[in-house]
């Protein structure tokens, strides 16, 4: 059985982020999220690019809705900690 688009998309996505390709990235997650509203990963994934790019609103939005997913995901909390933590921002 192969891979859904979703997790190609979502992949993808993540090898763009260790290349520090970070619009594609973003391209590639938000696919994936169009294909699957409820998989929360795109979001966290997502989030993590728009932290690279400095974009924090769009980065808690995100980080905001794969919680709001999976509550028990402890990565997309650990993401939103970081940019309390390095950024220091009110948020």
């Amino acid at each position: 059985m192969g891979l859904k688009d979703v997790d190609v998309f979502n992949h993808r996505g993540m090898l763009y982020v260790k290349k520090k390709m970070f619009d594609e990235a973003i391209n590639d997650f938000t696919k994936s999220i169009n294909l699957d509203p409820q998989f929360c990963g795109s979001y966290n994934q997502r989030g993590q690019a728009y932290i690279y790019k400095e974009m924090y609103d769009e980065a808690i939005e995100d980080l905001n809705k794969a919680i709001l997913l999976n509550n028990r995901g402890r990565i997309a909390y650990a993401n939103k900690a970081l940019i309390y933590i390095i950024y220091k921002e009110d948020i």
